[in-house]
């Protein structure tokens, strides 16, 4: 999964995840921006999007992605909240040997939502709430989990930005 920042929503990618209900799918959604340093250039973000990457390699794809938040940064994740202040947020990608994500969207709601209301809209996998603490809308990753032939890749670990060549 690649995260994609931009500075406008005209720049959504394509193949950025949606919100079930057609909201946006900027997970960054009234959240604030930030500020990214690269190749010593400032970046100023306000719109993050997630962005799956399919294999047809079954020993590639993933079977659960967790959500974790932590106060101290980890190298080896992207931060998913990277410049809006507070904790950490990263998604780690699991593996299974037979169950594999086979699609995948975001359920942004205003209320609270739990796993029966998710297993009701046809979804069997989901994170936790990647807005829990930091305000905003209950905002979880759900995903279903068969085998299609075409499923998600364990990459978490690319971030890119829309002014430069990742896609």
């Amino acid at each position: 999964m690649q995260i994609i920042t931009t500075k406008t929503l005209g720049e959504k990618p394509s193949s950025a995840i949606n919100d079930i209900d057609g909201g946006s799918g900027d997970i960054n959604n009234g959240l604030g921006g930030g500020m990214w340093i690269v190749d010593n250039f400032a970046i100023t973000i306000s719109y993050v999007w997630l962005c799956p990457i399919w294999t047809e390699v079954k020993s590639d794809a993933i079977s659960e992605i967790r959500l974790r938040i932590q106060s101290d940064a980890d190298s080896d994740f992207q931060d998913l909240a990277y410049g809006a202040g507070g904790d950490y947020r990263y998604l780690i990608p699991l593996r299974d040997d037979e169950q594999k994500i086979s699609s995948i969207s975001l359920v942004r709601r205003k209320d609270s939502f739990d796993s029966g209301d998710i297993r009701q809209l046809g979804y069997n996998g989901w994170t936790e709430d990647i807005n829990k603490d930091r305000g905003g809308a209950y905002l979880r990753l759900v995903w279903t989990l068969e085998w299609k032939g075409l499923v998600l890749i364990a990459n978490f670990l690319d971030c890119c930005h829309r002014d430069m060549s990742c896609e």
